[in-house]
């Protein structure tokens, strides 16, 4: 993958664009309705945290979001399971020093993760399968 480091921090080019029109058949080219509506969920939650507690930063954070997500379609489309594992380590790091900078958010992030809870699929059923 393509990557290049902006102020000692690496930053994927995607030479790709992705086709965002609907497929002929009514379906979401993301994936099935109930994701496309947990991910808004957890998109929303996660910039609301820094909406709240870090404004100066919250539409990079809603930016960067959509780029890690475009680059986990990929991934997941293609296989790439180390993608999936750089990607996820990397927003929990940014979480976890948001709770570091910020400890009083703590408590919305447990809200926000019980509101997500319901919509979220059971990742042990889908390990135990896989």
């Amino acid at each position: 993958m393509n990557r290049t480091t902006i102020g000692g921090r690496r930053k994927r080019r995607r030479p790709w664009t992705r086709d965002r029109r609907p497929r002929q058949d009514g379906g979401d080219n993301d994936g099935d309705t109930d994701g496309r509506q947990a991910w808004e969920a957890a998109r929303e939650g996660l910039v609301s945290l820094w909406r709240r507690f870090q404004p100066e930063r919250a539409e990079a954070v809603a930016g960067e979001l959509d780029a890690a997500r475009d680059d986990l379609l990929l991934a997941q489309r293609s296989g790439d399971t180390d993608t999936e594992a750089e990607l996820t380590a990397e927003w929990q790091a940014r979480v976890r020093r948001l709770l570091a900078a910020r400890p009083e958010v703590a408590e919305e992030l447990r809200r926000v993760l019980a509101e997500l809870a319901p919509q979220l699929p059971d990742q042990r059923a889908s390990a135990a399968s896989g």
